[in-house]
């Protein structure tokens, strides 16, 4: 069933890092049936893995109303491989972001917030996130 208020998360990622950060978001936070990842292994090729993204992609949109897309990496080939496919996604009508540089503190605020905001205030707010959570904490300890 489709939840008009819902933004799935589809983490692509170097081998299993985005399933990996799943689990201890999920640890965290509890299950959420609108996260779904893709493992990208050095022997994969790029098409590939786009046309899983847009499998993975096709599952989620027929529950929620957008899609955002989390990568580990910019310029490596999970985030390469995202940006083809959030070019075929946009080009049939769905509504795709993507974010690069993966950190479990930007999942877990994704997994809080997916169900309260829409996709543009998301990405920001993941964005935020991910900047917050890198400092020297040799400074304040």
């Amino acid at each position: 069933m489709k939840n008009n208020h819902s933004i799935g998360l589809l983490l692509v990622s170097h081998n299993t890092i985005g399933r990996d950060m799943m689990e201890a978001a999920e640890l965290i936070l509890g299950r959420t049936n609108l996260i779904r990842c893709v493992s990208v292994r050095s022997k994969d090729k790029l098409e590939e893995v786009v046309e899983v993204i847009k499998h993975e992609a096709d599952e989620l949109k027929s529950r929620c109303e957008a899609i955002l897309i989390l990568t580990d990496m910019w310029g490596a080939s999970p985030a390469n491989s995202a940006v083809e496919a959030v070019k075929n996604l946009r080009s049939n009508n769905i509504e795709t972001a993507l974010v690069t540089g993966l950190n479990l503190p930007m999942l877990i605020s994704a997994i809080a917030y997916h169900r309260e905001m829409n996709i543009q205030d998301l990405v920001k707010k993941v964005i935020e996130v991910g900047k917050m959570s890198h400092l020297d904490a040799t400074k304040i300890i």
